[in-house]
């Protein structure tokens, strides 16, 4: 079934296994299962008979994964499980984290992210959220997984961003700097096109990702996407201020 899905595709696929191999009488007025789920279903049933850790279960379970993120344009089909398992982006806020993680949802529907999204958690000390983020990846150590940090394009996410360990964090092509010893990284957010002026003024958030148009929409009502800086009172952080995003 999963050579058939990859060879011919889902759809071909789909009607050649219920034309040859499904003859269960169905209920004419419900849907036919999902391939997708009948295939997930028996490697399932694999694995509670062999055990999680049976080599052909976690081969299988590795090609549903690659061929239900390649249907739907994942990018890095072929990541490791082991990998994805460790890999956490930090963002300087809770906005950003929040943008991302509902980005995902938008492009890939119900396909789980390759890696987790965090805000890095601000402490008593640091003013913003990119001086918090820059000591963490600093001190990141490989034990804790791998770590990507992504710094707005801004005053100070250029700031803390040139503040990353010069003789550990070694840059590659001038886009994003990695520190091996660490399993770390960090990188700048891309200018888009369009965005070009917005980045030579320092002032490069992931907000400005959104176009005008989206920026400026407004219901029947008169609500719209708004951003906005509010105090937040946390035992941890009293007096820092943290960005969040309100959807109206």
């Amino acid at each position: 079934m999963l050579h058939a899905w990859d060879i011919y595709g889902l759809e071909k696929a789909t009607i050649e296994y219920f034309r040859l191999y499904d003859n269960k009488h169905r209920n004419p007025n419900y849907d036919f299962p999902s391939f997708k789920k009948i295939v997930e279903e028996k490697i399932e049933f694999l694995g509670m008979v062999k055990g999680t850790k049976n080599r052909q279960y976690r081969q299988f379970k590795d090609t549903h994964r690659r061929l239900s993120r390649r249907d739907k344009g994942v990018p890095f089909t072929r990541m490791p499980l082991t990998i994805e398992s460790k890999l956490t982006l930090y963002t300087e806020g809770p906005t950003d984290a929040i943008i991302l993680e509902t980005a995902w949802r938008k492009l890939y529907d119900d396909e789980k992210p390759l890696f987790r999204i965090l805000p890095i958690e601000i402490k008593p000390g640091f003013g913003t959220g990119a001086d918090a983020l820059v000591d963490a990846i600093n001190s990141h150590r490989e034990e804790h997984g791998i770590a990507i940090a992504i710094f707005d394009n801004d005053t100070k996410g250029i700031q803390a961003y040139n503040k990353l360990h010069k003789n550990e964090f070694v840059e590659v092509d001038n886009s994003f700097k990695v520190c091996k010893e660490r399993k770390a990284a960090a990188f700048l957010l891309p200018v888009p096109e369009g965005k070009e002026k917005i980045a030579q003024l320092e002032k490069l958030w992931i907000e400005n990702y959104f176009s005008e148009t989206a920026l400026n929409s407004k219901t029947d009502d008169g609500n719209g996407l708004t951003f906005e800086y509010k105090p937040r009172v946390h035992k941890e952080m009293i007096g820092n201020k943290i960005g969040c995003i309100q959807m109206l």
